[in-house]
């Protein structure tokens, strides 16, 4: 009973991602708010990390996101909106 917990848990929280935009470009980017949250991102759709980089645009930081779907070999790149974690960040290194 409690894995059906955890698995609804992190559904929920991967799907919050997933309806917060289209990653197709920094204007459409998911939004995260952690890192990691990228890559359990990737995982969740069965898509392989390739490289990342960070992209700045409109003043705000993105990270792009290279993957690749090991089973048909497309390659994606999907941005996330990186903001709220620089934001905890900041906030950490100003304590």
């Amino acid at each position: 009973m409690q894995s059906k917990y955890h698995f609804n848990i992190y559904t929920g929280f991967l799907n919050s991602i997933y309806e917060s935009g289209d990653g197709t470009s920094p204007k459409t980017a998911y939004i995260v708010i952690a890192t990691d949250e990228e890559y359990a991102f990737l995982d969740w759709f069965g898509l392989e990390f390739k490289g990342q980089a960070l992209v700045i645009s409109g003043g705000y930081s993105f990270d792009s996101m290279k993957a690749t779907n090991p089973k048909t070999k497309k390659e994606y790149e999907i941005y996330f909106n990186i903001e709220l974690a620089l934001d905890v960040l900041r906030r950490t290194f100003e304590k």
